[in-house]
Parts: structure tokens; C-alpha cells; sequence
């Protein structure tokens, strides 16, 4: 069993999303999961908004329930 068949909510803050995990994505059936995704505008991390944009179409081609936000910040982690 893997984290993905445990796990049933997924909460990704400023991700880089892995070709590995894309790909299992990709290549598995779809699972139970809910997943959330935010990232600050501020954070200037191009690899951040790529990785993001190549798992969008995976997620919506599987109907994978998802939310993605952006905020106008950086990550500060309440400091």
C-alpha cells in the first residue's frame, strides 16, 4: 500500500510536483483523493509554476477533484 491508497485529502503549498509523481499519476488509475494546491506570486520559483501547469491537464484528464490558488505573497510561514 501506498501513501496515495492511506491519504485521502492532499494539500500541496508552492509544490514542484516531480516527474515521478506525475507520471504515476499518469500511468494509475484514478484514486480517492481530493487535492489543494496554493502558491504565493511573490515566490518567483519558475520550476514552482511549470511543475504546477504539466499536473493540471494530468488531474483534470483522471477527474481528480483539485483546487489551485495563488496569493499576491511570498511564503513568509507566519513570520
Amino acid at each position: 500500500m501506498s501513501s496515495l491508497e492511506t491519504f485521502g485529502k492532499v494539500a500541496a503549498f508552492s509544490p514542484y510536483v516531480e516527474e515521478d509523481i506525475r507520471q504515476g499519476f499518469q500511468d494509475s488509475s484514478r484514486l480517492n483523493l481530493k487535492i489543494y494546491m496554493l502558491k504565493g506570486t511573490l515566490d518567483h520559483i519558475d520550476l514552482i509554476h511549470s511543475t504546477i501547469a504539466a499536473f493540471w491537464p494530468i488531474l483534470e484528464q483522471k477527474g481528480y477533484p483539485f483546487r489551485y490558488e495563488e496569493f499576491p505573497e511570498g511564503r513568509s510561514y507566519g513570520l
